[in-house]
């Protein structure tokens, strides 16, 4: 059907037109109050939710939810998931509320009262001076018969006057010459290197005088006297001399037993002999090698200035048999010039059966005094090769009183190896067992002498570089 004019038009009529008059609401029925919104009374009070009627239940291995009825508490129930056994538990009470703290809305509203006008500073003695020129600036706080200063009342002529003053050049007289007199200060004497051996660390510099020697570095106060006789007696080193002494007390006597099988006119015996003095070399390189090593830890150890000795041999072969060659190279060396003066009594004419002592004495002199000499030098170089160093020629002339020290502790100790080494040569077994024992033993405080001369020597020569550099 065809749209007719009128019908298009309202179709096409434009969409800013305000509608027509929109109906009135429907008229309500009248129940006869009148019903009030309850938004219009302000916010209302939330319901209160229902009262639970189910319990919610956690798997502890799982963690599924499960909810269960409150009469079931108590109980137990089986999760579907993984079908453990779960306790049914009560629901935890809230906490109570918290009580709110103090307000202020009770308190009742104090309020300041007008302070009103104060009155103005006014001092009680009239301002003298800069500040009665302060007093310019502010005219509120000029007392009662306050005048203007002299200075800024004073004319302009005057002001003139001054400025020309100012102006005025300024003439500065020569200066006087003045005579400084320099105190006349005196350099103090060099201090004496011997007296910084009082400090605490030493005192007499070798062996002390005072009660207590039990302290731990008591030795370095003197190094020549405290730990030397009680050295052997530690259980470590008792252990060492027991041990070393049975071995030397062994061998001796195996000695004197091939000595025996090889002046014997049995044919069995010699042979014996010859196995026997083989087997007596072997036992005797491998005894001198290793109390060679435990010497040569005593005087390394006790030179570097510790008490404990730390770097006794073991059972590991390889470490300290290179080390083991500082005492017998030595001792070789040491004993060249008595050996030489030796074979030369005997070349003259010496019976050697009855002047044993006067053939043996050159080679133990020797010993004695050039022993220390050479394995100082050796020690200091760090090698076998060095019979002699300048640390040794230095050290004699900086410590000379150690060396002195040491060379009577060494010859009291040459006497008493001397004669435990004949009691070694003793064909009784109990003998020179006493005697093995007594060569181990000096050897022991010999090595301990040696090292703490050695620590002492190099302490002095350090201190005293150390006042010549300052």
């Amino acid at each position: 059907m065809p749209l007719d004019f009128d019908t298009a038009a309202q179709a096409t009529q434009p969409a800013h037109q305000p509608p027509g008059p929109l109906p009135p609401p429907p008229e309500r029925p009248s129940t006869g109050t009148k019903t009030i919104d309850p938004l219009m009374l302000g916010p209302q009070p939330r319901p209160k939710p229902p009262p639970p009627t189910e319990v919610a239940v956690v798997c502890k291995l799982c963690g599924t939810r499960m909810y269960a009825p409150l009469e079931k508490i108590g109980q137990k129930i089986q999760c579907p998931d993984c079908h453990s056994i779960n306790e049914i538990l009560a629901p935890k009470k809230p906490p109570p509320p918290k009580k709110p703290g103090p307000t202020l809305d009770d308190v009742p509203d104090f309020g300041l009262g007008d302070p009103g006008e104060r009155p103005a500073y006014r001092p009680i003695v009239a301002p003298r001076g800069e500040y009665a020129e302060l007093a310019e600036f502010d005219p509120s706080q000029r007392p009662a018969g306050w005048s203007r200063p002299e200075r800024l009342a004073s004319s302009p002529a005057s002001a003139a006057v001054e400025e020309e003053e100012d102006d005025e050049e300024i003439v500065v007289s020569a200066p006087v010459e003045r005579l400084e007199i320099k105190p006349d200060i005196k350099p103090l004497p060099p201090p004496d290197p011997q007296d910084d051996m009082y400090d605490g660390k030493f005192d007499d510099g070798l062996i002390g005088d005072w009660d207590d020697r039990k302290k731990p570095d008591a030795w370095k106060r003197a190094p020549l006297a405290v730990g030397i006789i009680g050295f052997p007696f530690r259980l470590e080193n008792l252990l060492r001399i027991a041990l070393y002494a049975a071995g030397l007390a062994i061998l001796a006597n195996l000695v004197h037993a091939t000595t025996a099988a090889a002046n014997s006119d049995d044919p069995s015996a010699k042979v014996g002999a010859i196995i026997g003095s083989m087997f007596s070399a072997v036992c005797l390189g491998l005894l001198v090698t290793s109390f060679a090593a435990v010497l040569f830890a005593i005087v390394q150890d006790t030179a570097n200035g510790s008490d404990e000795v730390s770097s006794y041999p073991d059972w590991n072969f390889v470490d300290w048999v290179a080390t083991s060659m500082y005492f017998p190279v030595a001792a070789f060396v040491a004993g060249l010039p008595g050996s030489i003066f030796t074979v030369a009594l005997i070349s003259a004419g010496l019976n050697p059966t009855f002047g044993a002592y006067a053939a043996i004495a050159p080679l133990v002199l020797s010993w004695v005094v050039l022993f220390p000499l050479v394995l100082y030098s050796m020690l200091a170089e760090g090698s076998i090769m060095a019979p002699f160093s300048v640390a040794t020629y230095k050290s004699l002339q900086e410590a000379p009183e150690g060396w002195v020290f040491f060379y009577m502790y060494a010859a009291v100790l040459g006497l008493m190896g001397g004669a435990a080494f004949a009691w070694v040569c003793s064909p009784s077994w109990f003998v020179n067992t006493i005697g093995s024992i007594g060569v181990v033993f000096v050897g022991f405080l010999y090595c301990r002498i040696l090292g703490r001369l050695m620590w002492y020597s190099a302490e002095k020569m350090a201190r005293l570089e150390r006042q010549r550099a300052g």
